[in-house]
């Protein structure tokens, strides 16, 4: 106790002045009053006691901004040993060492408190030796040199070229120097430092100058351009008064002998020794037929000139292929055909005929379209060949295919297991094939399934193919035929279907059918089948039918006054009369007793186009065939076709198997719609389609359309083309074997 303001009170009394118990030396705050140990001095801390600023350490004295790492009071700035790279920092952490960044250590610089040796500490990081730098990448850090600025690199390579005491150029390195782009070879005075070949000298440009000025540059060598003869400087070519001449390619520091340009008599000149037959132009002696050096199709021709270049005949060639001499001194496109020369684009007149350079010696084929006058055709198609495309017709059956040409010739492919190609086999024509026994004229087409039929311009009747049914109507049932037979005559249209046969005659006989009648399709109320043609199906009227469409089993008919009728096969109400009963005679389908402008019948579905240019379709249904937008399985009536409106302008249908096409007024473009599993409705895909959409690979122009039982199409262009698309199992699209095609094709070989 110490007295204090006259009391006695617990403290101490150091320095003439009372202080409390535990209060520090203001000092040193490593001494505090301490009554228990002493009431007069101060009581010094034990040692790593904290104190103002720091701890304590073993003489008693606060070390101000130490730190206090494992045990020990560090004084502040103090390095770790042996770790240069960490020191006692309190303002970051009085407890740890503290790591160093961009401080020196052995061999480099500290890097987040280790060594990092061979390094440099520039723009405030630590860069590896070698490291470059990033915005200028002919600089490096290179601790050989200095360690804390880049050093500049010479010699590297840099993007467009090389470094040069730290700039990137475009250069050349060559042996170990970098030479300027554009600078001269000290030791070659045509060559130059060209970035693009950066590695070795390259030729000057031909025609520039020599570094001397005496010549210009040629192959990398320079070539004098003048001559220097006694003491005088003469151009190349100069003459003197004893006909000598300044030829540096000869010599440039004396006289020439004349070459030619001393005449000798008629197509004579000299050539330097001699008189000698030929030219002398461009300052140089030629031998006759000699070429221009630059332009195959010049020569001396010294009959013609002895001082100019003459021009080759034309038709010579002059390079590489389709390139020809036109005969005026021009190199041109064209072709020799026949020992005559066309230039590229001429066309043989009247004909399909076209010089095109990429095929020189032979014609190919005009642009379709062109108009042309031979064979009696008027229009080029796409093959080359001068045709009508007014009577071509095409018509599709179940896997083959057979068309009428421009000369009435029919020509058929695909499937011929049983003949149905008709020329002679049972080979698969994988291309058209000429059917055999048939005259020229044929007017009319129908493939059935497998069978085919035609009519000639006399109204004859022939057919060959299947005749498991008597379909071919020849008298007899059962086998095939391979070449076309004669039927009869008096016939004005003909519809072949599955195994049975309808037409249309010219003598007021009426429909007639023939072939399968087990589902009634033949008409005439019986089953039994009939291996000849009947006339006059029921309920028709023998005069009044104007057309008559057969299907797969089942057959309808229009009559002239616009109301259509149909009999046969009926399970999917394809006869259109409400019910699913086949019928043996024909009956109306609901709503067409009048309107109807024409027929077509397809597999199990039925389409007729009215006189509005409206379609209307009805029966199976199941892949979209009738073209309302729907698939149920079918359609009981008669029903307006989805996307093609009230009055469309469709001046033909084609009702195929599961799907069907139309012909319109309008650009004469195509539609289809129905079943697209093997890309029968020819708009590039595969997907079924039950509305009609466009098909692809044409827009318009269309001639004629026809569908088949299965699954393809053909059409006829206004250029004569057949184009096909579909399934092409038995080649039936006439491209030849390979995959189903989703978009139109060109027939291959149809004449």
């Amino acid at each position: 106790m110490v007295c204090s303001n006259d009391k006695c009170v617990s403290g101490c009394f150091i320095g003439g002045a009372y202080r409390s118990p535990g209060a520090a030396n203001p000092d040193n705050t490593c001494e505090i009053c301490d009554p228990s140990k002493s009431l007069g001095v101060w009581t010094v801390l034990e040692p790593l006691a904290t104190c103002v600023g720091g701890y304590c350490g073993s003489t008693g004295v606060c070390a101000i901004g130490a730190c206090l790492i494992a045990g020990n009071v560090v004084e502040a700035g103090t390095a770790n040993s042996p770790n240069v790279c960490e020191k006692c920092d309190a303002s970051i952490d009085d407890e740890h060492w503290s790591p160093l960044t961009g401080e020196k250590c052995t061999g480099g610089y500290c890097d987040v408190g280790v060594c990092s040796e061979n390094t440099c500490w520039i723009d405030g990081k630590v860069v590896a030796n070698g490291t470059e730098n990033p915005t200028q990448s002919c600089r490096v850090c290179d601790t050989m040199v200095a360690t804390d600025v880049w050093t500049a690199v010479t010699g590297e390579e840099c993007p467009g070229g090389y470094c040069d005491d730290g700039v990137c150029a475009p250069a050349c390195l060559i042996d170990g120097e970098v030479i300027g782009s554009g600078v001269h070879n000290p030791a070659k005075e045509c060559e130059v430092c060209d970035p693009g070949v950066p590695g070795t000298w390259s030729n000057a440009s031909d025609g520039s100058s020599c570094m001397d000025g005496t010549g210009q540059c040629v192959d990398g060598a320079c070539a004098p351009t003048r001559c220097v003869i006694d003491g005088g400087t003469y151009p190349d070519g100069y003459v003197n008064s004893a006909c000598e001449v300044c030829d540096v390619v000869l010599s440039s520091s004396a006289w020439s002998a004349p070459l030619g340009h001393v005449s000798c008599g008629a197509e004579v000149v000299c050539n330097g020794t001699s008189c000698q037959t030929g030219c002398f132009i461009d300052g140089s002696f030629r031998i006759n037929t000699e070429k221009h050096p630059t332009n195959s199709c010049l020569e001396c021709r010294s009959a013609s000139s002895t001082s100019s270049w003459s021009s080759v005949v034309s038709g010579a060639s002059c390079g590489g292929t389709g390139k020809y001499c036109n005969g005026v001194g021009g190199c041109t496109d064209g072709c020799v055909i026949f020992g005559t020369f066309y230039p590229d684009g001429y066309s043989n007149p009247g004909s399909c005929q076209t010089c095109k350079a990429s095929s020189p010696t032979s014609w190919s084929a005009t642009t379709p379209g062109s108009s042309c006058s031979i064979n009696n055709g008027n229009t080029c198609n796409s093959s080359g060949s001068c045709v009508n495309p007014a009577k071509i017709k095409i018509s599709t059956g179940a896997t083959h295919t057979c068309g009428i040409n421009s000369f009435g010739e029919v020509w058929c492919w695909g499937r011929n297991n049983l003949g149905q190609v008709g020329d002679g086999t049972q080979t698969l024509a994988d291309v058209p094939k000429k059917v055999n026994n048939l005259p020229s004229g044929i007017t009319r087409i129908s493939a059935g399934r497998d069978h085919t039929c035609a009519i000639d311009s006399y109204n004859s009747l022939y057919c060959w193919g299947s005749n498991n049914s008597g379909q071919l109507g020849i008298g007899s049932t059962g086998g095939f035929i391979t070449s076309a037979m004669a039927v009869e005559r008096q016939w004005l249209q003909i519809s072949a279907g599955n195994d049975t046969t309808c037409g249309l005659r010219t003598d007021g006989a009426g429909a007639g059918c023939w072939g399968a009648c087990n589902l009634g399709q033949c008409g005439f109320g019986q089953i039994e089948p009939t291996n000849k043609p009947l006339y006059g199906v029921f309920n028709l009227g023998d005069s009044s039918v104007t057309q008559v469409s057969t299907g797969t089993d089942h057959s309808c008919a229009l009559l002239n006054t616009g109301e259509v009728r149909c009999w046969g096969y009926n399970a999917y109400y394809q006869l259109g009369d409400g019910t699913a009963t086949n019928r043996v005679t024909p009956t109306t389908p609901s709503g067409l007793n009048s309107g109807v402008q024409s027929i077509s019948v397809g597999g199990n579905h039925t389409c007729v186009v009215m006189n509005t240019g409206q379609v209307r379709c009805w029966g199976r249904n199941d892949a979209g065939q009738v073209g309302n937008g729907s698939t149920f399985s079918y359609v009981m009536y008669p029903t307006g076709i989805n996307n093609l409106g009230a009055s469309t302008g469709v001046i033909a249908l084609s009702a195929g198997g599961p799907f069907n096409c139309v012909l319109k007024i309008s650009g004469h473009a195509v539609q289809c719609w129905g079943s697209n599993i093997y890309g029968a409705v020819g708009d590039g895909t595969f997907v079924d389609k039950p509305a009609p959409v466009d098909v692809s690979g044409f827009a318009s122009n269309i001639m004629h359309i026809s569908t088949n039982f299965n699954n393809h199409s053909c059409i006829v262009n206004s250029y004569g083309d057949v184009r096909c698309w579909g399934q092409n199992s038995q080649s039936q699209l006439g491209i030849g074997s390979g995959p189903d095609q989703p978009a139109s094709v060109l027939v291959q070989g149809f004449p």
